[in-house]
């Protein structure tokens, strides 16, 4: 059986899993743990969390850029030298952000004219506000 430490590891390669929160009840519930324990889980599932939100952010970001830019997924694919299922999976955080090449990264915002600095304050925005 998953742990809740394994579980908030297994966020961050899928971070789809932390949209049931029945699974973490189900983890706490089922476990008997001591305070120490698990005041350092919940810290592991806040983490995993705030990681998800960085991930959705990050996806929804992108997807919005293309989108203000009249463009659709195949277009940018196009531009990118990479195929559609590519872009579709950066928008739908199927791609973890922390695992995207920098190139790749450097070349979606050169794509949309964007600063590196000003995307990530953006994101960093989008947690603040979605959490």
């Amino acid at each position: 059986m998953a742990t809740l430490e394994n579980l908030a590891e297994r966020a961050k390669a899928d971070p789809a899993i932390l949209k049931d929160s029945a699974i973490i009840d189900a983890l706490v519930t089922l476990k008997k743990l001591d305070s120490a324990e698990y005041d350092a889980i919940k810290k592991a599932l806040k983490d995993a969390r705030i990681y998800l939100s960085v991930s959705l952010a990050f996806g929804r970001l992108l997807q919005f850029l293309r989108e203000k830019s009249g463009l659709d997924q195949i277009d940018i694919a196009r531009l990118l030298h990479k195929d559609k299922s590519y872009v579709d999976k950066l928008e739908t955080c199927q791609i973890d952000p922390l695992k995207i090449h920098i190139k790749d990264l450097v070349d979606i915002l050169e794509l949309y004219n964007i600063n590196i600095s000003l995307f990530f304050k953006a994101v960093k925005e989008s947690v603040t506000l979605s959490s």
